[in-house]
């Protein structure tokens, strides 16, 4: 991932490749990567992938509940069922049927920048402990790899 990555200057393209690698990685129904533009900003829906590769409209059902929660608090969560999700007061989770979910905030240098989020509708369950602590050390690559392309696209620009 970080040799595909680090090739590429376009932060959407760049953005997609990793989700994809991710959901391959944990094994995954769908991912979902959300940007905040400015601190203390909800991050909002960059870009949606499916286990197929294929975008995600921007109207796809996911846990918004979870995004916003993971957004606020700076907290990742997982969620290893539709009852779990209903306790939590996650009603996007019951409502679209989400059985596995993982989400964890992307900061740079301790500064918020987004949200990674991935889930399932398949098997509840899904995600174990193991497979958080890989989602966080994506979610730090990833923004990493973010800043390094905006760094490059601005650079870019300004030479031109």
């Amino acid at each position: 991932m970080s040799l595909n990555s680090a090739s590429l200057i376009d932060p959407h393209v760049q953005s997609r490749l990793i989700l994809d690698e991710t959901i391959k990685i944990l094994k995954a129904e769908r991912g979902f990567l959300f940007l905040s533009e400015a601190p203390g900003k909800p991050p909002r829906l960059a870009v949606g992938r499916d286990a197929q590769r294929n975008e995600l409209a921007p109207q796809t059902t996911y846990s918004s509940t979870v995004v916003e929660q993971v957004g606020k608090s700076g907290n990742p969560v997982i969620i290893s069922g539709t009852e779990q999700g209903e306790l939590l007061g996650a009603e996007s989770v019951v409502i679209n049927d989400l059985r596995s979910i993982m989400a964890t905030p992307l900061a740079i240098a301790d500064r918020p920048c987004g949200v990674l989020y991935v889930d399932s509708r398949i098997a509840k369950g899904l995600f174990k402990n193991d497979d958080f602590k890989l989602l966080q050390a994506l979610a730090n690559h990833i923004a990493l790899s973010l800043e390094t392309a905006r760094a490059a696209e601005n650079e870019l620009k300004r030479q031109t």
